[in-house]
């Protein structure tokens, strides 16, 4: 008589095939998810915050370290931009992230913080402190970008007034309180304004929203920013040359608050020009020569 052979079962198949079975269904995360294209225009902005902030502390930008301080702010925003985008692919997508990324993410995290002190012992507090606010917004346990204050309060306002201090570690005076609060308004109503146009995807991520009226206080805090910058022109502070600097970000902030964006996609397209703008701006900086 012939006998057929048993029927695979869960119980008969190898515990080593499932997994594999498992692990071949699961995505593997490339160094172009953790490095988008929309995130490089946003890198841009860093030299130039640091180059603002060295102006209106009267600094100079001759000193050798501006320049290095600025590349090396630029270089961990990258890899902390990284370092999110690969925990959002982790926790969101249940992608794998390559054990190499993680290492290599981690490893220049600590090399550029430690490169930093090289510079000034005064750098180590805004460069540890910009590390330890994305590790507590991206990474888990905190994870705080899960809550929209989180965002707001680390990505949104934190860390740019960080980036602002690397610049005035190489000035020669402290900057007045109107100068962080423009930085702070203008910042403020620019990550309100994200949070408002990502209620649905935090909503479906099981993410806390912004609430209902945050929309308000966003524009009120952009036009605060804005004329916070009219004024620090006006004062003879920054160069005039920027008044048509702040002329185009006015522009582009009313069109970000209008009704015709429905995204954060829709506003990326616009992130490229605001890229060339900050460099032009960075450009009129040094052409001045600081102070």
């Amino acid at each position: 008589m012939r006998i057929l052979p048993p029927i695979a079962t869960t119980e008969t198949v190898p515990k080593t095939t499932a997994v594999a079975a498992m692990r071949e269904a699961e995505r593997i995360a490339t160094w172009r998810d953790i490095l988008p294209a929309h995130r490089m225009p946003v890198v841009a902005k860093t030299p130039l915050i640091i180059a603002v902030g060295v102006y209106l502390s009267g600094g100079s930008f001759a000193a050798n370290g501006v320049v290095v301080t600025m590349l090396l702010a630029a270089m961990l925003w990258g890899t902390l931009y990284a370092l999110n985008e690969a925990t959002d692919v982790t926790v969101e997508e249940s992608a794998i992230v390559p054990r190499h990324i993680w290492i290599t993410l981690h490893s220049l995290v600590i090399l550029l913080c430690v490169a930093s002190t090289i510079y000034g012992v005064r750098l180590t507090l805004p460069f540890f402190g910009m590390v330890v606010s994305q590790y507590l917004y991206c990474a888990p346990p905190a994870r705080l970008k899960r809550y929209w204050w989180g965002n707001v309060l680390l990505s949104g306002t934190l860390n740019p007034i960080l980036r602002l201090l690397c610049g005035v570690h190489w000035g020669v005076h402290a900057l007045s309180p109107l100068i962080y609060a423009t930085f702070f308004f203008s910042h403020l109503g620019a990550s309100l304004r994200a949070r408002s146009l990502l209620r649905e995807r935090d909503g479906r991520l099981g993410y806390t929203t912004a609430p209902q009226g945050s929309e308000s206080v966003g524009k009120v805090a952009t036009a605060l920013g804005i004329l916070g910058s009219s004024v620090i022109i006006g004062l003879g502070q920054l160069p005039p040359y920027l008044c048509v600097f702040v002329a185009i970000i006015s522009g582009y902030a009313v069109y970000t608050w209008s009704g015709s964006v429905k995204s954060v996609a829709t506003l990326r397209r616009g992130w490229v020009w605001f890229a060339v703008l900050s460099i032009i701006a960075l450009i009129v900086l040094f052409a001045r020569g600081g102070k």
